[in-house]
């Protein structure tokens, strides 16, 4: 068993014209698909950070907002003890 390779240009100029075609066709369909699914993961995953970042920052204001001291800068807050000697 003999293989051959057929040579991939036919001697029909139509069939060619047809082939080129299709084939520029089917590229350029290609390329607008990608774009298009590229810009809707890009768009879902600016969507997913802005959403965790909004989050992110609605739960800090919100505990320093809670927080005793947040409107006063330079109070630091904490226990003491008081050590006396008793006589």
């Amino acid at each position: 068993m003999k293989f051959q390779r057929k040579p991939l240009a036919s001697n029909n100029p139509i069939k060619n014209f047809l082939m080129i075609f299709v084939g520029a066709i089917t590229l350029a369909a290609s390329l607008l698909l990608g774009v298009f699914a590229f810009i809707i993961v890009a768009s879902l995953l600016i969507i997913i950070i802005a959403s965790v970042g909004i989050r992110l920052w609605w739960i800090k204001r919100k505990i320093l907002k809670k927080s005793p001291t947040s409107n006063q800068p330079d109070v630091i807050e904490g226990e003491y003890r008081d050590i006396s000697e008793k006589k």
